[in-house]
């Protein structure tokens, strides 16, 4: 990957991450408009499940392509810490490594189902008629983000390794 790739991929998970944001931001106003309307009205608005649900989507699968570029995952370094740095980073591409499996597996099976949710008009019948599909995607859309930017750190990381030096943020 060129350095002008890397912008481009760091561009597009921060837009995704803004995107993520701003649901969190949707789910907030409208969780507190939910709580006035049951005060004063004694009833729920309608369609706050759906909203929810959706929001939530958003809200997980956007910021998770920008999460994997700042390595802000969860992680324990007991062993990490332990080793050198050399060791830490061919433990991080092997790790990289069976994240890619996974994610590509993910990444196939919501595209799937994303593809006939979309083909299909899936909607998901409450209160309201609520479209599923675009959440559908959000999830396929999130993993592949997520899977490049494992590919960026990964080929990062091989680089540090050959040439000999640690970088702990794999920019």
């Amino acid at each position: 990957m060129t350095e002008k790739s890397f912008k481009l991929l760091d561009a597009i998970a921060k837009g995704f991450a803004i995107i993520a944001s701003t649901a969190t931001l949707v789910l907030m106003i409208a969780l507190c408009a939910d709580v006035v309307s049951r005060v004063v009205m004694h009833r729920s608005l309608p369609g706050m499940v759906e909203l929810s649900e959706t929001c939530l989507v958003f809200i997980i699968f956007g910021g998770m392509g920008y999460a994997s570029l700042e390595r802000a995952h969860i992680g324990v370094d007991i062993l990490s810490n332990a080793v050198s740095q050399t060791m830490r980073v061919s433990m991080r591409i092997l790790a990289g490594f069976f994240t890619l499996v996974f994610l590509t597996w993910a990444v196939y099976a919501t595209g799937r189902r994303a593809i006939s949710s979309f083909a299909t008009g899936e909607y998901k019948f409450g209160l309201l008629e609520w479209p599923v599909w675009p959440s559908r995607w959000a999830i396929t859309i999130g993993l592949v983000l997520a899977l490049i930017v494992t590919l960026k750190l990964i080929a990062t990381d091989i680089r540090s390794l050959l040439q000999g030096k640690e970088n702990n943020h794999g920019r």
